[in-house]
């Protein structure tokens, strides 16, 4: 597992080298990250690639995060993926167009006790989450989602604007 952990972030690491997509946009710096034959995106420079036990893979800075996977199956896959993500389930957030195709997107906030502790005055940080679901051909589809952990409820989460740009610049290989 090491082994093909270390061959991915290789791979990352040469693609992100060599590719054109790299540089400015939206008035920032992007580099091109992503899986050979499957997906190709623009994460901010400071963030590191990690491949995560799902098969997918996790982009962040340590705060923020973005994380890519591909699941098999159909919408109603899609519905059971959602029911897994536990409470509070993900609400609709309209759509959006990924790599030309349009996506289902959901958003949802709650509050994580950081040392489980349910008393009153335990720590505990507030998780924006949004995520987008994207149809893959022939079946299956891609999961992605952003995560934004506060000290404090925020409206407008920090990175929201990185997470549109990281939506933009996903393409998916055929």
């Amino acid at each position: 597992m090491r082994f093909l952990a270390a061959v991915l972030a290789l791979c990352c690491a040469a693609a992100s080298s060599a590719s054109p997509a790299s540089g400015k946009r939206g008035g920032m710096d992007w580099k091109s990250a992503g899986v050979a034959g499957q997906y190709r995106c623009l994460i901010p420079p400071s963030w590191r690639a990690k491949s995560v036990s799902d098969g997918g893979m996790r982009y962040g800075d340590g705060i923020l995060a973005v994380s890519v996977t591909r699941h098999g199956g159909n919408k109603d896959s899609q519905e059971s993926f959602l029911g897994s993500l536990g409470s509070p389930r993900p609400k609709a957030a309209g759509t959006a167009r990924v790599s030309g195709i349009q996506a289902r997107m959901f958003k949802r906030q709650y509050r994580l006790n950081l040392r489980g502790d349910e008393s009153p005055g335990a720590e505990t940080e507030w998780i924006y989450e949004e995520t987008a679901l994207v149809p893959a051909a022939p079946d299956g589809f891609w999961v992605l989602s952003f995560e934004s952990p506060s000290p404090t409820h925020q409206k407008t989460p920090e990175g929201l604007g990185l997470w549109k740009e990281f939506l933009r610049g996903f393409k998916i290989e055929p």
